[in-house]
């Protein structure tokens, strides 16, 4: 069996230590090609993508090997899907171990450690076949998934994809067309020679019938900044406040000013305007009152009657934008409710200049003040009746509670408000019975409660009858001592009545001279009455043979629970010097062996007796 086990136990961890080389990868990283054949001179399109987003990356390293002879990465732009974090491209061509070039695709996220990343392009890249190759050439771009790392460094499981062939099909051959015809240039724009383009993005002009490459900037021609002219006459205002315009020229074809004939002197319409001034007089300002609208101040011009904010008449304005609108000052008073007691209003609003009164607060809806009075409400009362004290606890009179207010009053009416303190009934005195004794001393308790009259208890007062030995106690009546033959029987007293303890009762003996206890038994308590007060619950028993009354008062104020794994406060534990070991357990649990199997014996010794 044991042999079993550990076989089962071995497969197990053989199992387990191989179930991280069948784990499926998170996602796969993919290189494209948007070309397959190129010629030299000609480009081909790299995209780096991933199939599926992934969470909390802290790190990746992508390595794109390619052929240095053949290629140079002539652009790259990084893709949009992880982040704020971009991803970053080497600056260069790097070498790994073996001596390879590739180039370096990576991202991290220093400031918080991880960045998601979406599915879709994460770089592309743009590789240029050089124009010396001769002949065709099948290169390969290879990709390899260096690391794919989270935020504490844990390798993140993630695929690549197969490497990708591209041909290179010999030297480029030009197929040129044409980009744009002739344009002359003008005062306003430069113009252009007409040229032609190819597909691998060079230019060139036709001369002599022959394609001649040239650079684009060649291709240009600068604008002449030869105006073409109008004469404009100036132009004067009959009134005030028109434009005055100075005589100028002005460029048909870019509309540029000029003060001259020659379009040497550039100016601007601002510059050739001015005005007829205004003959401005002040208007002071008119303020508003509660019902009569006002005026802004402003100025208005005595030829041309028209209405500006400044004195200088730059800033023309409408006699309605003047208008000071009429308006009451209102002031707001908060709506309070009311109490029993005291009136209450509903919010409206006063103008602080006419003392009107309004519900609102665009002050439109004119109102009485009294209008806004809330009644008192009055008290909505609920009678308790009137409880008497006892002896053990006090009572109250009748009083009258408002559910509105909570005030407690003594009058139906609830005019004379109170307190429960002064409603209160003082307990009542307790009533002496018959007296309790015991060898030594004897007390009274309330026939009522059962409670122990206060400074009642006292030791007892012994008288001695010289003739029989007998101590009386000339209070209670308790008796020790006396001398008894030795043939006396003991006989009750009834008449006498019962005497009693707190725990006991009995007869004396009808001789004197016997001090014994008579049918001496324990009291048979029944409850009187049970009181509760708080968390406290007070019960009175009575004796149903003797009529001792006994009082017990318990608390059941809930305690505190301890929580788990701490002791209760108050609770000490006892410790030896030395820590409980295995050994003395075993030893424990030997020796309590040894003694059980000694007991059988003995048992079984004795049974045989």
């Amino acid at each position: 069996m044991k042999k079993l086990v550990s076989v089962l136990l071995v497969f197990v961890m053989v199992l387990s230590m191989a179930v991280p080389a069948f784990a499926a990868a998170e996602a796969k990283v993919t290189l494209a090609a948007n070309k397959t054949k190129i010629a030299a001179g000609e480009s081909v399109e790299l995209t780096l993508s991933i199939d599926k987003a992934m969470s909390e990356v802290g790190t990746f390293e992508l390595r794109v090997y390619y052929d240095t002879e053949k290629y140079d990465l002539t652009g790259s732009v990084a893709g949009k899907n992880c982040g704020t974090t971009n991803p970053a491209i080497s600056k260069k061509p790097m070498t790994d171990k073996s001596g390879k070039l590739f180039y370096k695709v990576s991202a991290i996220d220093m400031v918080n450690g991880s960045f998601d990343i979406a599915a879709g392009t994460i770089y592309t890249l743009t590789f240029t076949a050089k124009e010396d190759i001769v002949g065709t050439a099948d290169t390969t771009f290879t990709l390899d998934v260096f690391t794919f790392k989270d935020k504490v460094s844990q390798v993140r499981e993630v695929e690549g994809s197969a490497p990708i062939s591209v041909t290179v099909e010999g030297a480029h051959v030009h197929s040129w067309t044409k980009a744009k015809d002739a344009q002359k240039a003008t005062c306003k724009e430069a113009g252009n020679i007409e040229y032609y383009t190819c597909s691998c993005g060079k230019y060139a002009k036709l001369e002599n019938s022959k394609y001649v490459e040239i650079a684009l900037a060649d291709t240009v021609i600068p604008k002449t900044n030869n105006h073409t002219l109008k004469h404009e006459n100036a132009v004067v205002s009959p009134t005030c406040g028109q434009d005055n315009v100075a005589e100028h020229w002005v460029c048909t074809v870019c509309g540029k000013l000029f003060t001259d004939k020659d379009g040497k002197n550039e100016t601007t319409k601002a510059a050739l305007t001015t005005k007829k001034a205004h003959d401005l007089k002040k208007v002071e300002a008119v303020a508003a009152t509660c019902t009569t609208a006002g005026t802004k101040e402003h100025y208005k011009c005595t030829v041309c009657n028209r209405l500006f904010t400044d004195k200088n008449g730059n800033n023309e304005t409408a006699a309605d934008k003047l208008v000071i609108p009429a308006a009451h000052k209102l002031v707001k008073t908060d709506a309070k409710a009311a109490t029993c007691t005291t009136p209450g209003n509903n919010e409206y609003w006063t103008c602080d200049v006419c003392k009107k009164v309004f519900s609102d607060a665009a002050g439109k809806n004119e109102i009485a003040l009294a209008d806004t009075t809330i009644a008192a409400l009055g008290h909505k009362l609920t009678k308790t009746e009137k409880v008497d004290s006892t002896c053990t606890a006090t009572g109250h009179e009748a009083y009258w509670t408002c559910s509105r207010c909570k005030g407690i009053f003594a009058d139906e009416q609830g005019t004379t408000a109170t307190t429960l303190d002064k409603l209160t009934i003082e307990k009542k005195a307790h009533t002496p019975g018959d007296y309790v004794t015991n060898a030594t001393e004897h007390f009274k308790t309330c026939s009522v409660c059962g409670i122990e009259i206060k400074d009642s208890r006292a030791k007892h007062t012994f008288v001695k009858d010289e003739a029989t030995g007998v101590e009386t106690c000339s209070v209670c009546g308790y008796a020790i001592g006396g001398k008894v033959d030795e043939n006396h029987k003991h006989a009750a007293d009834k008449e006498a009545g019962l005497f009693r303890d707190e725990n006991n009762h009995w007869y004396k003996c009808t001789d004197k001279n016997c001090t014994s206890h008579v049918g001496e038994a324990k009291h048979d308590f029944e409850t009187v009455s049970t009181t509760k007060d708080g968390n406290k619950t007070t019960t009175v028993e009575k004796c149903k043979t003797c009529g001792y009354v006994k009082t017990t008062t318990v608390d059941n104020t809930p305690t505190t629970p301890t929580k788990p794994g701490r002791r209760p406060s108050g609770t000490k534990t006892v410790q030896s010097g030395k820590t409980f070991d295995a050994g003395v357990g075993v030893y424990v649990g030997l020796s309590i062996l040894s003694l059980t199997g000694s007991a059988v014996v003995i048992g079984k010794k004795r049974k045989t007796r």
